[in-house]
């Protein structure tokens, strides 16, 4: 084996222990991975070694370990992307008084890397740290049309059948996407949920992540057109920040 698929293996096992939100026994971990049982034992093994998880029981499975937190720590004090978009947040959560999320892609997900909340009452899916799977939600397909065709197409492939309606129904709407330069859905994560959301580029177009605003359906059907333009903007002047720094 060589070393770079025992670190995929390695990496793959931390992130699925990631994204589950619980613990998660070794079976899931060996069927979501696709490794086999003796192989997931010892990576476990490994990763316990350097704090990078932890048993949660005999039998209820194994969970981020307190390494994690000096991950996240350090994650959130020196990202320059977290620095540049904060005030971002900020400035369009009082003026909308809506939720606002800042995403980034991650291993075929969207992953929310920082959150302000709304102060009025709404339900919503995302907070800080969780991820959902590249293909539904105005955040995800953001993120998703700006990634590189091949990228696209894998994801695609490993959540839908790439060959079926809704996948086809996926890749024009991508399309328009791309063209228009912001995503907007919907109820495909919340029902009577809208949101809203457009891509940040670093440096050579490449897309580092998106500005992303949910609320209720029936509070803001007025001002859709209000709220794109915000954060299609806002998403601008994040992506020229990071650009002039490098």
């Amino acid at each position: 084996m060589s070393r770079s698929s025992v670190g995929d293996r390695l990496l793959s096992l931390l992130a699925a222990i990631a994204r589950h939100g619980a613990p998660v026994p070794v079976k899931v971990l060996a069927k979501s991975t696709g490794q086999p049982l003796s192989t997931v034992y010892r990576n476990l093994a490994a990763l316990r070694r350097w704090g990078l998880v932890s048993e949660i029981g005999p039998d209820a499975g194994y969970g981020p370990g307190p390494a994690s937190i000096q991950l996240a720590w350090g994650f959130d004090t020196t990202s320059h992307l977290m620095s540049v978009a904060r005030p971002e947040l900020l400035r369009l959560a009082d003026r909308t008084k809506e939720s606002l999320a800042l995403m980034a892609p991650v291993a075929g997900h969207a992953m929310c890397l920082d959150m302000v909340e709304s102060s009025q009452s709404l339900r919503c899916s995302y907070a800080k740290g969780r991820s959902l799977p590249l293909v539904r939600g105005a955040s995800a397909k953001a993120l998703l049309a700006f990634l590189p065709e091949a990228d696209r197409e894998a994801i695609i492939a490993a959540h839908l059948d790439a060959a079926s309606t809704e996948a086809a129904r996926l890749r024009k709407s991508l399309a328009t996407i791309r063209r228009q330069g912001y995503a907007e859905s919907e109820g495909e994560i919340d029902a009577g949920v809208w949101g809203t959301s457009a891509p940040v580029f670093a440096t050579r177009g490449a897309v580092a992540g998106a500005i992303s605003l949910m609320a209720p359906a029936f509070r803001i059907e007025r001002s859709h057109d209000a709220l794109i333009r915000m954060i299609a903007q806002a998403a601008a002047r994040v992506s020229k920040r990071l650009q002039s720094t490098h």
